[in-house]
């Protein structure tokens, strides 16, 4: 299926997966667009770590997704999905900094989700989450970060934040 940026790879290995090619993205600036029948934005099968950078995805399919866990320590992120989760993780997501702005579709799709049927859940330790869409159910907030679970009325979905906003989580 097309994806925007696809990196690693998921092989059957009899009653398991091998997991190869983990993303790290360390500063810079990286915009995807997508369109069409399960075209996500980032796709990659092993862990995914941001530390900075500006990523812009808006996608048909998932914007950003991990075949396992996800971590985000730095960074503005804004990943928009038009048929799925604006930020989906196979493992856990950790966000540690930064700035995160995810737009899910709409139910049963979410704007942030990891997979709580194995077990996984979104810890949100530090930085700025904006959700809309909703948050993985069971997500651990730390007492530092702040979760808005919508802001549509406050701010259009096609521009990024005002600039004090993304002074905030740096």
């Amino acid at each position: 299926s097309p994806k925007g940026i696809r990196v690693g790879e998921k092989t059957e290995n009899g009653n398991s997966y091998i997991y190869s090619g983990g993303l790290t993205i360390n500063g810079g600036k990286i915009s995807v667009r997508t369109a069409g029948t399960n075209a996500e934005g980032i796709e990659c099968k092993n862990t995914l770590d941001i530390n900075g950078g500006e990523i812009f995805v808006d996608a048909y399919d998932d914007g950003i997704n991990s075949g396992q866990d996800m971590t985000i320590t730095n960074g503005y992120i804004y990943s928009r999905s038009n048929n799925n989760d604006g930020i989906d993780a196979n493992g856990d997501i950790r966000i540690n900094g930064g700035l995160v702005y995810a737009i899910g579709s709409r139910t049963p799709e979410i704007a942030i989700d990891a997979n709580s049927e194995e077990g996984k859940k979104v810890f949100l330790n530090g930085g700025i989450l904006i959700s809309i869409g909703g948050i993985e159910q069971g997500a651990s907030l730390g007492k530092q970060a702040i979760l808005c679970s919508s802001i549509c009325s406050l701010h259009s979905q096609s521009r990024p934040l005002p600039a004090h906003l993304q002074e905030v989580a740096h």
